[in-house]
C-alpha cells in the first residue's frame, strides 16, 4: 500500500529522474558532489540505465531506484514516496547546481519550515538565460528546478497529477504554496538544459493536452520553431523576461 502521510525530518531531498542517458544523470550527480555541503537524501529514479553505469556513484545519502516507474510523474511521485526529509529539490538529470555552495546557502532557509522560490539560470548550448529581476518578483514565477518544497509534517504528501504531463509540475508547485509560507531566495541556484517537453514543444505532444493546457500558446510556438533555428527560437521567446549571453565554456 502506498503511504499517503510522512514522519518527515527537517533536511533537504534532492531527487532526480533520469531515463536512457547515463551521461546526462552523471552529470547532475557530480554537480551534486561537488557541493561543499551533501543533501541529507538523494533518491535518484531512473530507467533504462544499467546497474554497473553507475555503481560508482553509491553513497549513504544516495539511493537508487531503477526500472519501476511508467512515466515522468509517476517517476516524481515515487521520489515523494521514499523522501523523509522537510524539503524536496527536483534536480532533474542533466539539471547542475551553479556553484559548489548552494546546498550551503539553502540550508539557513531551510531551518525556517518555508519552501524556497529562487532563480534557475537557462542554458542552450553556449547561451545562457538569466532571469530579470521585474520577472522574479511576479506572484506567478515558479521555477521547478530551482523550487524546494516544504513537506509538512504529518500532513498529506501532495503528488503530482499523472494526467496532467506537460503542467503537472506547475500544479505540484502551487499545491505546495497553497497552505504554507515562501521565501523568495533571488539566487540563480540552478542551471536548467532547454530541450525538454515544457521548453520545446511539438505536434506530437498536443495529444497530452487538456483543457487545462494553454493549446494555442504552445501551437504559437510550434509554428515558430519550425521557421527559425532552436537557437534563435530560445532567444525569441525568452528576450522580454531574460538577459541573455553567450558564454564560452
Amino acid at each position: 500500500m502506498k503511504k499517503n502521510y510522512i514522519k518527515v525530518k527537517n533536511g533537504l531531498c534532492i531527487i532526480t529522474i533520469a531515463k536512457n542517458s547515463k551521461e546526462k544523470l552523471i552529470n547532475t550527480i557530480r554537480s551534486i558532489d561537488k557541493q561543499i555541503v551533501a543533501p541529507d537524501l538523494h533518491l535518484v529514479i531512473c530507467r533504462n540505465i544499467s546497474v554497473s553505469a553507475i555503481a560508482s556513484f553509491k553513497k549513504k545519502n544516495r539511493l537508487f531506484i531503477i526500472n519501476k516507474d511508467r512515466s515522468l510523474y509517476h517517476a516524481m511521485n515515487i521520489g515523494l514516496e521514499h523522501n523523509c526529509y522537510s524539503h524536496v529539490l527536483f534536480l532533474n538529470s542533466e539539471d547542475i547546481f551553479s556553484t559548489p555552495l548552494e546546498i550551503y546557502k539553502l540550508k539557513k532557509y531551510i531551518i525556517l519550515n518555508k519552501s524556497i522560490v529562487s532563480r534557475t539560470i537557462l542554458k542552450f548550448k553556449n547561451t545562457y538565460f538569466f532571469l530579470r529581476n521585474k520577472q522574479m518578483r511576479s506572484k506567478n514565477y515558479l521555477s521547478h528546478t530551482s523550487f524546494v518544497g516544504h513537506i509538512q509534517d504529518g500532513k498529506k504528501v501532495i503528488k503530482y497529477d499523472e494526467k496532467f504531463e506537460i503542467i503537472a509540475d506547475g500544479m505540484w508547485m502551487k499545491n505546495i504554496l497553497k497552505n504554507r509560507n515562501k521565501i523568495d531566495n533571488r539566487q540563480n541556484i540552478t542551471v536548467h538544459s532547454l530541450g525538454g517537453i515544457s521548453t520545446k514543444p511539438n505536434i506530437f505532444l498536443l495529444k497530452k493536452f487538456n483543457k487545462k493546457t494553454p493549446v494555442i500558446k504552445v501551437l504559437l510556438k510550434i509554428i515558430i520553431k519550425f521557421f527559425i533555428s532552436e537557437s534563435m527560437y530560445y532567444k525569441l521567446i525568452y528576450f522580454y523576461k531574460y538577459k541573455i549571453k553567450n558564454i564560452c565554456n
